[in-house]
């Protein structure tokens, strides 16, 4: 990921964090999850795979 993304990122406001993934609100209804370690980029991954495939679900997921 770019750095400089990163750097901003880290200035708003963390929502929550866990071992793996950081999460960030960007305001206007977004939000960003930093993945943390190799299981935090896993599981950004899963997650992606999950929205692109289970299209039933979608209106329960934020979108991605």
């Amino acid at each position: 990921m770019n750095e400089k993304l990163i750097i901003s990122a880290r200035k708003k406001r963390e929502i929550a964090s866990g071992n793996n993934r950081a999460v960030y609100d960007l305001s206007h209804n977004s939000v960003l999850k930093l993945a943390l370690s190799k299981s935090g980029v896993k599981s950004n991954k899963t997650e992606v795979k999950i929205y692109k495939y289970a299209r039933k679900l979608r209106k329960y997921l934020g979108e991605i």
